[in-house]
């Protein structure tokens, strides 16, 4: 549902590509190609990140792995490309572009640029992760009044809740069940507001002959049926102004 006022803050979608189906050689055919559809500023980091074990008693070790950040001048879109990952970002600014416009002016290039220098890779998970924020005034506040406290997900011993709180929940792991869903809902106190910070993420693994995209469109289906479920009917006409 769309509403007048959003309080989506930022939204994220990555692809997870099997290990080695893209080389970070490529990256010099593919950032030419982003900058050309606006994603005109690039930084290239190197952080230490795991190395995937190949069995459970595989000690972890850390190596750098090259990835590469591609920015629209206005810092609202980001494309972050490393052998592993696709992950493309819509920082919302002004105002969200929503779902539609969100693939086709920033998802969409970033995943065409990657697909064109030869075989696709191949993508083992697809991620959606949202990030909302509420700001409340202090007066007669309390966390159930904006989210539902009535223990379909988060606990009722939230309901009046109306201190600084940190809520982390989960179910599935990707790796056994082939789904994972988590939230982390903080609550903090500034300048005379509350401010209530909801994380969600849904990944879901890509098999079958299900298109990663596909997949994708139906992770947002269900982040919006999630963060419907979760909000209360204030949060709805109040802080969001309702529908349009």
């Amino acid at each position: 549902m769309a509403y007048k006022n959003p309080i989506l803050k930022e939204i994220v979608a990555t692809l997870h590509f099997a290990e080695g189906s893209l080389v970070a050689s490529n990256f010099f055919s593919l950032v030419p190609k982003l900058q050309h559809q606006g994603f005109s500023r690039v930084e290239v980091l190197a952080p230490m990140r795991p190395i995937r074990a190949t069995n459970s008693s595989d000690q972890q070790q850390l190596s750098p792995q090259i990835q590469v950040q591609c920015w629209t001048e206005d810092d609202s879109k980001l494309a972050q490309l490393s052998t592993d990952q696709l992950s493309v970002n819509h920082v919302v600014k002004d105002e969200y572009l929503g779902w539609t416009k969100y693939r086709a002016e920033a998802f969409d290039i970033a995943m065409n640029a990657v697909n064109e220098p030869g075989p696709p890779p191949q993508v083992e998970s697809a991620e959606l992760v949202t990030i909302d924020e509420i700001n409340a005034p202090v007066d007669d506040f309390s966390l159930g009044k904006y989210l539902n406290c009535d223990g379909e997900k988060i606990p009722r011993w939230y309901h009046n809740m109306n201190a600084a709180s940190d809520i982390s929940m989960g179910i599935g792991f990707l790796n056994v069940d082939r789904f994972n869903n988590r939230y982390k809902i903080t609550t903090r106190f500034r300048n005379e507001m509350a401010v209530i910070r909801i994380e969600s993420a849904f990944t879901r693994a890509v098999e079958g002959g299900n298109n990663a995209v596909t997949v994708l469109d139906e992770l947002h289906l269900t982040s919006n049926d999630h963060f419907e479920a979760l909000i209360t009917d204030h949060t709805r006409s109040d802080v969001m102004g309702g529908a349009i």
